[in-house]
């Protein structure tokens, strides 16, 4: 088990946010999928895969050093 990487977003309270990923394992592909709401303006999503997350229309990398570390990264929702 790893820690997970934290995607901390930044945006306007009550906002909804997904980020989303495509992930492969044992030849199968899936999206994998975390959300939260922006409680007083931010919410942190955790997640356990390294890859490139999409947020609305950004993109984040997210490594496997952030993911056994538990590294916190820092998105703005539109």
């Amino acid at each position: 088990m790893v820690p997970g990487a934290k995607l901390h977003v930044n945006g306007t309270a009550g906002d909804r946010v997904t980020v989303r990923q495509s992930v492969s394992i044992a030849n199968e592909t899936y999206t994998y999928s975390r959300s939260g709401t922006l409680t007083n303006g931010s919410t942190t999503i955790r997640v356990a895969y390294p890859g490139e997350y999409t947020l609305g229309n950004q993109t984040v990398n997210v490594t496997d050093t952030a993911v056994r570390e538990g590294n916190q990264i820092t998105l703005r929702h539109p």
